[in-house]
């Protein structure tokens, strides 16, 4: 999707995911979101499970921050 190497898991845990290309819809970013969890169990039980994200709306906000984009937690953190 970017072209670029997923990022290893200690940096997902420090950093979360950078950011995707804004073409890449939601469901889709989110499905790639839960699929790169860092934890087992938040992540889709199986590949029917994945692909039926991909036509979905899930909220972000169920996943972990730790692998949200960096931007989108920062962004939904921010002091005001």
């Amino acid at each position: 999707m970017t072209g670029n190497t997923p990022p290893e898991a200690s940096d997902l845990l420090n950093n979360g995911l950078p950011p995707m290309p804004a073409t890449v819809s939601s469901a889709t970013q989110n499905a790639v979101v839960a699929a790169m969890q860092p934890q087992i169990g938040l992540r889709p039980k199986n590949i029917a499970e994945f692909i039926s994200m991909l036509s979905a709306d899930e909220p972000e906000e169920k996943l972990s921050p730790a692998v949200r984009s960096k931007s989108s937690y920062d962004a939904e953190n921010e002091e005001t």
